[in-house]
């Protein structure tokens, strides 16, 4: 048997059993290292596997739960924050989170992706997703002055959507790609804030 699956096996005795239920947390990675003397690569493999096959569920900073299987017509909300994220992306999260702890929402699960700061790996974490059952992508999109990486994601989204699983950008959207986005008018915030103060009589204004 391989590493991996030595974790993995582990981990679904644990589910199987009863130790872990749904919503427990499962033990992080260094415990499991510890405990069954395996490296951290087969840990993140078995794990990557568990969520991939709906038995668990990750949430970024928080680590990996016990995904209630028992919930019929369960939804998989992905929310994809890129790593360097501050201000209105940290605010994001904490509303999907809110959201989510509503009793009427327990039939959600969200699944926080932390992708690093380039559209490369936010391709990659975007191509992990488990287009199963019924679920969406909410995603605040890196864009980049190299429009064919920009038509990638946009395209890399299409093919989601064409799955069932819609997808919601967030703050900003992919010039080369059509779709939903949740948008903030910076630009005309900031033009009436300036007539308002301008109307009050400053002139000396800074940014």
């Amino acid at each position: 048997m391989k590493k991996y699956e030595t974790v993995k096996r582990y981990i679904l005795d644990k589910i199987y059993s009863g130790v872990l239920s749904a919503g427990d947390k499962l033990p992080t990675e260094d415990e499991l290292i510890e405990i069954l003397q395996v490296s951290r690569s087969p840990v993140r493999h078995a794990l990557l596997e568990l969520s991939q096959e709906g038995y668990i569920y990750q949430i970024h900073g928080s680590g990996s739960f016990v995904k209630d299987k028992s919930i019929s017509e369960s939804v998989d909300i992905y929310g994809i924050i890129y790593s360097n994220y501050r201000g209105i992306e940290a605010g994001i999260i904490h509303g999907m989170r809110r959201a989510i702890e509503d009793n009427s929402y327990k039939n959600i699960h969200l699944i926080l992706k932390k992708p690093g700061k380039n559209i490369t790996e936010q391709i990659e974490v975007i191509n992990q997703i488990k287009l199963a059952g019924r679920g969406g992508v909410i995603c605040i999109p890196l864009v980049e002055q190299n429009r064919a990486l920009n038509r990638l994601l946009g395209a890399n989204f299409r093919n989601i959507e064409k799955r069932g699983f819609p997808v919601i950008q967030v703050d900003r959207n992919v010039p080369e790609y059509i779709g939903n986005c949740v948008m903030t008018d910076n630009e005309n915030a900031a033009a009436e804030m300036m007539r308002y103060l301008y109307g009050n009589g400053h002139r000396k204004i800074a940014v």
